[in-house]
């Protein structure tokens, strides 16, 4: 099976704003990729540190959007598949609604833009991933959250373009069921998230945190959760923090 068409740029402001500005120019599903970003950045405006020749900062473009969350839906599965693929041992999972973690620290995280309306629809979607590759320990301490990389957790170095290399491959083979089969490509989302069942905490735009057990993600992709007072709430977006006993209970 082939792969995402790659281009690759030693420096950008943000790979997320090239795509948007070019989006044109790009083919479907064309791989944008940085070895430094200047102005990386996460949810909610937040900086991502974005050292030289050091993590994978890529994103892919996406023209014909079916859902907005399943473009993301697609970038994040297709790191999840590369990370296993390069440590098969880690303790790999996607944490609503753009993480994925290994264990208790955060190795990658996703970010989409809207690129564009047209008829009152999106007209593409830039699906940005960032995956800590090569962040040495020192660096991820000043991140100010627990966060960790493929070299934290194996020891090794790894070579970029070769990481580049598989996530173009896995991030076409996403592409292709998300436009066969987006339900497919639904469950497995889903069934990635796995903290599905378990207790977590949700962090509402406020700064009110809300405690109770994951029971499922909306076909929206919005996360629905049974909370302590045994309501059921809705969140669309958050920030999801979870107990050391919930962790423990996943692997």
């Amino acid at each position: 099976m082939s792969s995402c068409k790659v281009t690759f740029f030693d420096e950008l402001d943000s790979t997320n704003n090239y795509v948007k500005l070019h989006v044109k120019s790009l083919e479907d599903a064309e791989l944008v990729v940085a070895f430094k970003q200047t102005a990386g950045r996460g949810r909610r405006g937040r900086e991502w540190l974005s050292p030289a020749d050091t993590n994978i900062y890529a994103t892919m473009c996406i023209k014909q959007v079916k859902s907005a969350y399943l473009c993301g839906a697609v970038i994040s599965l297709a790191a999840l598949e590369t990370l296993r693929y390069f440590y098969p041992e880690g303790k790999f999972y996607i944490k609503w609604p753009n993480d994925i973690y290994c264990g208790e620290a955060k190795i990658a995280g996703m970010l989409c833009d809207g690129c564009g309306i047209v008829n009152g629809q999106i007209s593409a979607v830039a699906a940005g991933i960032g995956i800590n590759v090569n962040f040495e320990p020192q660096d991820m301490a000043a991140i100010g959250q627990a966060a960790t990389s493929l070299f934290g957790i194996s020891g090794r170095k790894y070579n970029l373009k070769k990481v580049v290399k598989k996530l173009a491959f896995f991030a076409k083979q996403c592409y292709i069921m998300y436009l066969k089969d987006s339900a497919t490509l639904r469950k497995l989302w889903e069934k990635e998230n796995a903290l599905t069942g378990h207790r977590i905490g949700i962090v509402k735009p406020d700064g009110e945190t809300v405690y109770g057990i994951f029971e499922n993600i909306r076909e929206d992709g919005a996360l629905q959760m049974r909370t302590e007072s045994g309501l059921t709430e809705t969140f669309f977006a958050g920030d999801v923090s979870v107990s050391k006993e919930s962790l423990s209970k996943l692997f």
